[in-house]
Order: C-alpha cells, then structure tokens, then sequence
C-alpha cells in the first residue's frame, strides 16, 4: 500500500505518534515518500469464444431407466382394436364455498360478512399461528383485498366502509370454529377407519 495514504498530523506531539507515524515523518524530511503514481490498466482486446482453452470431456450416452420401454424403438402395433372412444369427464371444479355464519369482531363489534368476505376472514384466520401472518407484506395485501370486499358489497349491510384499521379486526372467532371443526373430522375420520378395520377382519373370519 501507498504509504502517502497514511494520514498522520504533525501537529500532534511527537510523544503521542506512533511508532509508523514517526517512521513516515522522517522519510517525509528526507524526501523518500513520494506522491503514488497512479497505473491504469492496460485494456486487452476482447478474445472470442473460439480462443478460449477448451477441455476436452468425453461424451457418454444417455442410459434410459432400467428396463425401461423405448415404445419408439417398437414395431407399430397390428393386433385387435383396444379401444374406439374416449370419455373426459371435464375439469373438476371445487364446490361453491358455504357460509358458516361465524362473525369476525371490530373494536369488540360483531360484523356481519357476506359469502365472499367470510371466505377471505376464513381464510386469513385459519393461518392465525403460521409464520405468514407474521410478515408484513402478506398482511398488506391481504387487508387490501379484503378492504376491497367489504367497501363494494352489494348489500348495504354487508358493506362496512368504517373498517380501516387492520390491528382492531379479530378473526379469533372464526379461528375458533374453524379449530373446532377440524378435531370432528379428524375424529370422524378415526372412526370410519376403525369400523373399515373390523369389517375386513368380520370378513377374513367368515372366509376361514
């Protein structure tokens, strides 16, 4: 390193500089530190892609999976028609949300929602203990999409333009109802495997 970019006062007593410091005042004095020289590199010439060394990498074939099929390496098929007709049933669409008609709260206020701005308070309350709801920019554009749902209602009811302040919604409510639910379910499901269970058994004893 340049040792003129060392910024040393003189001012200062010669009992407080440090040992380089009066290094660099007595090469000073003698005129052996002199102003850096500032080198610009060189610009090279821009190479092509063919200049540039090469290795050379043997070439391996692509293996298929073991024992796979290559069906296009097969003879075209000369047997009995397996099938004439083809049915598609279409796309399968999940069915229209059903309201349950649990009430979020606003500054301790129930609020009475409408099937699309339940479904979005439904939505948002289910993920209350997830770490989405604690990042910002989810929250943001949540509250801007629900705010839209419940300034443009239909329904005057239904409409509650008052609402503008994320922090005072609760959706505790819905949480609630929601967890609720899920434990019938689960416990529901428990139960049909139980009795599939001892159906198989009553049928394996029957059959010997």
């Amino acid at each position: 390193y340049p040792l003129c970019a060392l910024a040393v006062s003189d001012e200062r007593p010669v009992s407080t500089q440090s040992t380089w410091g009066k290094k660099l005042n007595d090469w000073k004095r003698q005129g052996t530190v002199s102003r850096a020289k500032v080198v610009k590199p060189k610009i090279m010439a821009g190479k092509k892609v063919s200049e540039y060394p090469t290795k050379d990498i043997p070439l391996k074939p692509l293996l298929t999976e073991k024992d796979a099929l290559k069906w296009w390496d097969l003879p075209p098929y000369k047997g009995d028609i397996k099938w004439t007709r083809l049915n598609h049933n279409g796309i399968c669409f999940p069915p229209p949300y059903e309201q349950h008609h649990v009430k979020i709260l606003y500054k301790g206020e129930p609020v009475e929602l409408n099937a699309k701005q339940e479904e979005l308070a439904t939505f948002y309350a289910v993920m209350l203990d997830s770490e989405w709801v604690k990042k910002k920019a989810f929250n943001i554009n949540f509250f801007r999409e629900f705010r839209l749902e419940l300034k443009n209602a239909e329904l005057e009811k239904h409409r509650h333009t008052h609402m503008t302040s994320f922090r005072d919604i609760n959706f505790r409510p819905i949480q609630i109802w929601a967890a609720k639910q899920k434990e019938l379910r689960r416990k529901k499901e428990k139960s049909n495997r139980t009795r599939r269970g001892r159906s198989s058994e009553t049928a394996k004893a029957h059959r010997g």
